[in-house]
This record gives structure tokens, C-alpha cells and sequence, in this order.
């Protein structure tokens, strides 16, 4: 009996302890994502996701958004004779269709990013390139310029923004553009603090990109009803057809 008193008393100190270290842990770092997730549509021409929270005085961040792992696929240009043509269709794995690293101003992070494992020069770890007669190397550096031409990879070193200093803790904020060929899916924020150049601490949280308006609705009628998606399209085909008639036959009765 006494036995069994001393083990539920060590439980309950357990869970306390554990309890305590929780709060302690959610007291130390808070983040403010707004707007909380994002919808995008045809109309979409882009948006700035406003991230902002409290660390304390002595660290620094830095923030890395990733996302979704898509199957990259692009064409290979090259020159063959005097014309510049497509040399191959480039499939590249496990590569992010977003990635961009947000740096605070006056921080040297080439090697904290290069220990922790994160930047775009270290997603040659991640991104797994299969194509014969072709160097792997020139294929990465032409997929990376690609991104950044659309503006979906890229590193900020001036991104991050302290703001007021108070009690020990200092307030950032910082800004995630997210551009018109954004993708739908999940993305990962991560968070790390940094101290003396080294990572102290990482929050990990998920951002929802949703489809809405009529990108939504088509894409519901095609994986959900197809035969009222296939009627869809028949008809708009008809109506489409129709009009072109009609455009071309009142241009030649002038």
C-alpha cells in the first residue's frame, strides 16, 4: 500500500515538473503569424505574411520557410550550333517550391547556416538530381537561378527587424512575401535563436496555403464529381466555339 502511494506521489511530481518546464518553455518564445494561413485564387498577385514575437535581449533569429516538396521539372537550355534549345527536361527530387531564409542585419550566419544544415547552398543535401552527361552542379545553379527569377527562393540578410528593447527581452518582426506563382500546400517556419553564434533554440510551426474562388471550385469538380467536370468542360468548349464563329463571321461581313 505504501508502496503504491510513493509511486503515484512520484507521478504527480513528474507531470508537475514536466508541467512547469512546458510553461516555462512557452513563456520563453511567442510568435505572431497574421494572417494565420493564406488563400490564394486566380486573382492572387501576391501577398506579405507578417511574422512578430519576444526573445530575449542577448539572441538574435533567424527565420527559414520550406515548402511543399513538389517535383521540380524544367527544361535545360543550351547552345547546339548557333541556336540556343532545350539540351534536356531536368526532374529534380525532394526539391521545396519555396524556400527563402530571413537573416537579421550585422549577423555573420554563413557558418551557423552551414553547421545547422539550412540555406540554399544546402539544399544540394536535400535535392536529389539523376540526369546522365550533365553536371549535377550546373543543373542545381540553373534550378537555383530559375527560383529566384520567379521569387520563390532567396536569402534576405537585412530581413529581420528588432524593434523595442524591455525587461530582458527584445521584440522582432519580419515580413514572408509570398509571391503570384505561389503553390498550395503545407509550409514550415522554422525559428532559430541564436547566442554567441551558436543555435540555442528552434520553433518549428506549419502555414496553410489554400486554393479559393473558382481555382478551388475547378479543382473540386475535377477530383470530386468528374463526370459534372467533364460536362463542364464540354461545355465550355461549345460556348467558346461558338464565339470564335461569331467573331470570325461578323470580321468577314466587313
Amino acid at each position: 500500500m505504501i508502496d503504491k502511494i510513493w509511486r503515484a506521489t512520484f507521478a504527480v511530481l513528474v507531470l508537475v515538473i514536466l508541467g512547469n518546464a512546458i510553461d516555462l518553455r512557452a513563456e520563453s518564445f511567442t510568435l505572431k503569424i497574421v494572417p494565420r494561413e493564406l488563400t490564394i485564387g486566380a486573382s492572387f498577385a501576391g501577398k506579405d505574411v507578417r511574422l512578430s514575437g519576444v526573445i530575449p535581449e542577448d539572441r538574435d533569429i533567424i527565420v527559414e520557410i520550406k515548402g511543399p516538396q513538389k517535383k521540380a521539372i524544367f527544361n535545360m537550355k543550351g547552345k547546339i550550333g548557333p541556336f540556343w534549345m532545350n539540351r534536356a527536361k531536368i526532374k529534380l527530387e525532394n526539391a521545396p517550391y519555396y524556400y527563402m531564409l530571413l537573416l537579421p542585419e550585422k549577423l555573420n550566419c554563413s557558418d551557423i547556416c552551414n553547421s545547422f544544415g539550412i540555406g540554399i547552398e544546402n539544399l544540394k543535401k536535400e535535392i536529389s538530381i539523376n540526369v546522365n552527361n550533365i553536371d549535377p552542379e550546373m543543373i542545381f545553379t540553373n534550378f537555383i537561378e530559375l527560383k529566384r527569377s520567379e521569387n520563390l527562393y532567396g536569402e534576405r540578410s537585412d530581413a529581420i527587424k528588432y524593434l523595442t528593447t524591455k525587461d530582458g527581452k527584445k521584440y522582432f518582426e519580419t515580413k514572408i512575401n509570398f509571391p503570384s506563382a505561389t503553390a498550395p500546400g503545407k509550409y514550415k517556419i522554422m525559428v532559430i535563436q541564436v547566442q554567441n553564434n551558436h543555435v540555442v533554440d528552434r520553433y518549428i510551426e506549419e502555414y496553410m496555403v489554400k486554393e479559393g474562388g473558382i481555382i478551388e471550385l475547378v479543382r473540386r469538380l475535377a477530383y470530386e464529381h468528374e463526370l459534372i467536370y467533364g460536362i463542364f468542360c464540354v461545355i465550355i468548349a461549345i460556348l467558346f466555339g461558338l464565339l470564335i464563329g461569331l467573331f470570325f463571321k461578323r470580321a468577314g461581313a466587313h
